[in-house]
């Protein structure tokens, strides 16, 4: 996946800069929710989360559920299921 390249490469130049610790921001429509465990499966450094809604426009189910099926994921797909606390 192209985009897990780009954070990848993000990455590189965090950790060249001895960033530990970066935060790319939320992902704010299911399609991109969807790519948030292969981001923390293949980073060691990079941080994002989902957004769900906010005041203006109320909760997004869409999204909430996205982001329901990505932390299941990342609990089965991680050690002990701690990947949603840190990797």
């Amino acid at each position: 996946m192209e985009i897990i390249n780009y954070i990848q490469t993000l990455e590189e130049v965090c950790q060249s800069l001895n960033i530990s610790f970066f935060n790319i921001g939320y992902a704010s429509k299911a399609e991109t929710i969807d790519i948030i465990p292969d981001i923390n499966k293949n980073t060691s450094i990079i941080y994002c989360s989902s957004k769900i809604g906010d005041r203006e426009t109320g909760i997004n189910f869409e999204n909430a559920k996205e982001s329901a099926k990505a932390i299941k994921r990342i609990s089965q797909e991680s050690q002990n299921g701690y990947g949603n606390f840190s990797h």
